[in-house]
């Protein structure tokens, strides 16, 4: 009999742990400070972890970092360093790390169920098309293609931007492709949170948005101005 409970629980254990592993892949959304008394970073949106094939990258750099899957935690070897990161679920959707110090970065989880035929190129063109369009009920923003004088890697594009009759501002703005999937970056100044949206469909006048990290605009789509 006491041989049978310990076989039980140890198969109750097996589950568990299974059930705890994360897979699929994760994009960073937003973060916050843990002390404000202290030095903190952050901007860490875009960053992506694929549980999937271990790696963790920018979702605008072809530069891959591989890690180690360990049980809530990822361990990350880079030449002869090495860097392990502690990690909590919350709702089986979102994750959280302190990847700099004193800064928590929040990952959700991205579906992939929106891949499409277009290019990013095509996508550039679409909203470069010298169309004002209206974000909220006072905002005005123009999709530039010049690339913005601060980005190096050429991913990076400005927008300019009228928020209340105000004097043109610079913003900006990128795309990113994961798994045929597109997502849009969008910061309607350089100073502000940044916009992030998944494209769901693409027609001749209209970019359907869905949105994953959002600040009061309510953007459900994107059309042209023909």
């Amino acid at each position: 009999m006491k041989k049978v409970l310990q076989l039980i629980f140890l198969v109750i254990g097996l589950v568990s742990c299974k059930a705890q592993e994360i897979d699929g892949i994760w994009m960073s959304i937003d973060d916050r400070v843990i002390d404000e008394h202290y030095s903190f970073s952050s901007g860490m949106w875009g960053m992506i972890i694929n549980f999937d094939k271990s790696e963790i990258k920018a979702v605008l750099s072809d530069s891959t970092y591989k890690f180690e899957k360990r049980h809530k935690e990822i361990k990350i070897v880079h030449n002869i360093d090495s860097i392990v990161y502690p990690y909590k679920v919350f709702k089986k959707d979102s994750i959280e790390i302190e990847i700099v110090k004193n800064t928590i970065t929040v990952f959700k989880r991205l579906n992939f169920d929106y891949p499409l035929e277009s290019s990013k190129s095509e996508i550039v063109n679409f909203l470069t098309d010298n169309c004002v369009r209206k974000f909220g009920d006072s905002i005005k923003i123009k999709f530039s293609k010049n690339y913005h004088p601060l980005d190096k890697n050429k991913e990076l594009r400005m927008t300019e931007t009228i928020w209340n009759n105000s004097r043109p501002l610079v913003g900006n703005w990128s795309i990113g492709e994961i798994n045929k999937n597109f997502f849009i970056f969008i910061s309607i100044e350089d100073t502000t949170e940044e916009n992030i949206y998944q494209i769901t469909s693409i027609s001749a006048n209209t970019i359907k948005l869905k949105p994953i990290k959002e600040n009061y605009y309510e953007l459900t789509e994107l059309k042209n101005c023909l």
